[in-house]
């Protein structure tokens, strides 16, 4: 494993934010902006401590995954929904080795339950 790069983390982040400040600036001329827009990082990481606490803080059971992995989101939008599609979650070896097989792509999609949602309430 690598360490961790903050400052790199953060360069992607700006990025992200200039493109979402682009489209608002554009947005402005033609006096509609932006209907909503987010970013999103596993709530233990450290986008916290550069963009404070997330809006919306969700774990994936939630939506009906069988994996945990909460995540925080930032941004301008409305809440989605919480749909409580709750799984039981496998225990013991066999969770683990399901969850180590996994490529870290694999580990990192959004729930289709969970972008429903959102979009549902942000359409």
């Amino acid at each position: 494993k690598t360490a961790r790069d903050l400052r790199e983390g953060m360069r992607l982040v700006k990025e992200c934010l200039s493109i979402i400040w682009e489209c608002q600036y554009r947005a402005e001329k033609r006096k509609s902006y932006l209907k909503f827009w987010m970013l999103e990082n596993p709530e233990t990481g450290q986008l916290k401590h550069f963009l404070g606490k997330p809006i919306f803080v969700y774990d994936q059971i939630e939506y009906g995954e069988f994996q945990r992995k909460i995540t925080g989101l930032w941004g301008y939008f409305n809440l989605p929904k919480r749909v409580l599609l709750f799984n039981s979650i496998p225990t013991g070896r066999t969770r683990q080795k399901e969850w180590t097989r996994k490529t870290q792509e694999e580990k990192s999609k959004c729930p289709y339950n969970f972008a429903k949602a959102f979009f549902e309430e942000n359409q």
